[in-house]
């Protein structure tokens, strides 16, 4: 009588212990090339390359070199202030998701006098909004920043700031002729506004390209332009406290009629 390969009980388990390691080994496989993925965040709280039911453990974020600056105020008719900071994070693969910065005139932010709210940004700067600063008033601010395991890093509070003491000149001028000719004298006119005690401007400081003359201290001033074409103006004008501002325009300055004389007919 022919046997049957598998008519030995001991092959046939063999087979059967082969057949499982081969499906044991396949299931293993497929298990760790599909956890041998780069690290990348999933959800609030996992990660990537762990299963879903495991919670890694992550750590609440900071930010470092905190800075304030205030802007050229005669650009902005109200105190701004620009605040900036780095962020950084123990879990090398986080990075900030949003932050909130908080201005008060009391050190211990009782009531803030600005408050941004949570923002979901991951920008490392903040500007206070026109109108909420006031001159010549001390502030402090602070910062929360979070991740986007959703730590927060607590507030974060930063040296104190000093806004001016009062608002910097608006400068204006206007002049006539409005197209002057060439070699004809042009009057200037100062329309300026000083804000400091007795609201009056102090000194004026006046350059005109190509004029004569070039320059001139008077509240009002006069010159004539030597030639054609756009001619620069430009103005400066300090108050009683030190503190200055500019104004700058262009005039067109035009060739002069020509000169004419009747003559009779003989």
């Amino acid at each position: 009588m022919t046997k049957s390969f598998f008519s030995s009980p001991r092959i046939t388990t063999t087979f059967l212990l082969l057949v499982l390691l081969a499906f044991l080994f396949n299931l293993n496989f497929d298990a760790f090339r599909a956890g041998a993925q780069a690290p990348q965040v999933v959800g609030e709280g996992q990660l990537g390359f762990l299963p879903k039911w495991v919670t890694p453990t992550t750590f609440p974020p900071t930010a470092t070199n905190l800075s304030v600056n205030q802007p050229p105020f005669c650009l902005v008719p109200d105190p701004v202030a620009f605040f900036s900071w780095d962020f950084s994070d123990p879990d090398p693969w986080d990075s900030q998701s949003s932050y909130q910065v908080q201005v008060d005139n009391n050190s211990n932010f009782s009531s803030p006098e600005h408050d941004s709210a949570r923002i979901s940004s991951p920008s490392g700067n903040y500007a206070t909004p026109q109108g909420t600063l006031s001159y010549n008033t001390t502030y402090y601010w602070q910062l929360k920043v979070w991740d986007q395991q959703n730590n927060d890093s607590g507030w974060i509070a930063d040296s104190s700031f000093t806004t001016p003491l009062h608002r910097y000149p608006s400068v204006d001028f206007i002049w006539g002729p409005l197209g002057p000719a060439q070699g004809e004298e042009v009057r200037f006119f100062d329309r300026s506004t000083c804000y400091d005690a007795d609201g009056q401007c102090d000194s004026w400081v006046w350059a005109f390209q190509d004029g004569n003359p070039s320059s001139s201290t008077r509240q009002n001033a006069t010159t004539t332009f030597g030639s054609t074409g756009q001619k620069t103006v430009t103005i400066e004008v300090n108050d009683s406290d030190g503190f200055s501002c500019q104004a700058i325009d262009t005039i067109n300055v035009r060739l002069p009629l020509p000169d004419w004389k009747e003559i009779l007919p003989p």
